[in-house]
C-alpha cells in the first residue's frame, strides 16, 4: 500500500516559495541586463575598431554630432572633433599634407547632412590641413566613387588648432 502525503498544505507552501524565489531571481536578472550599463565604448574605441585608426583615448572629444546617425545600425553621418593636444607623428603618418580639392569638395558636401550647433567646429579649408580618408565595404564593383562604399571615414587635422575633425558615414 502506498503511503499518502501526510501534509499537502506544506508541499503547496514550499512550492509557492520556490516559484516566488524563481520569479524574483528572473526580475533581478532582467533588471541587471536592462538598467545597469554594460561597458561603454568611447568614440575613439568605436572608430579605431571599425576603421583601424589609432585615435588616442586621451584626446578629448570636444564636439559630437550624431543626430543624423540614428538608424538601427547607426547608419547616417556622425561628426566629431577631437582636441589632440598637439601633433602626433605616428598618428599622422598616413595623412596627406597637401591640399586636395576633391577631398575638400567631398567633405563640404557631406557636411551638408549635419546641423551644427556651434560653427567653431566647422573646419576652415583656408588654413593648412592634413587629411586622410578610409573607405570600407564597397557596394558596387563598377564604381570608383567614395559614395560606392558603405563605410567612409574622413579625417582632417588642423595643425594650428590641434583639432582632428572626423566624419563617420555609414550607409
Amino acid at each position: 500500500m502506498k503511503k499518502s502525503i501526510e501534509n499537502p498544505k506544506a508541499i503547496v507552501k514550499i512550492s509557492g516559495i520556490i516559484i516566488s524565489a524563481l520569479v524574483v531571481a528572473f526580475i533581478v536578472y532582467v533588471f541587471v541586463l536592462l538598467f545597469i550599463p554594460s561597458e561603454k565604448y568611447t568614440v575613439a574605441q568605436i572608430l579605431n575598431e571599425t576603421y583601424g585608426t589609432e585615435i588616442f583615448e586621451e584626446w578629448e572629444t570636444i564636439y559630437k554630432n550624431t543626430e543624423s546617425a540614428k538608424g538601427f545600425h547607426h547608419d547616417g553621418t556622425a561628426y566629431y572633433v577631437f582636441d589632440t593636444d598637439g601633433r602626433n607623428e605616428k598618428f599622422l603618418s598616413d595623412f596627406v599634407c597637401e591640399r586636395d580639392e576633391a577631398f575638400e569638395k567631398t567633405f563640404r558636401e557631406e557636411m551638408k547632412n549635419i546641423v551644427f550647433s556651434d560653427a567653431r567646429f566647422i573646419p576652415s579649408f583656408a588654413e593648412p590641413y592634413e587629411w586622410r580618408k578610409i573607405l570600407l565595404e564597397k557596394t558596387r564593383d563598377d564604381c570608383a566613387l567614395d559614395s560606392c562604399y558603405a563605410k567612409r571615414l574622413y579625417m582632417l587635422f588642423n595643425p594650428s588648432q590641434n583639432y582632428l575633425y572626423v566624419m563617420d558615414i555609414r550607409l
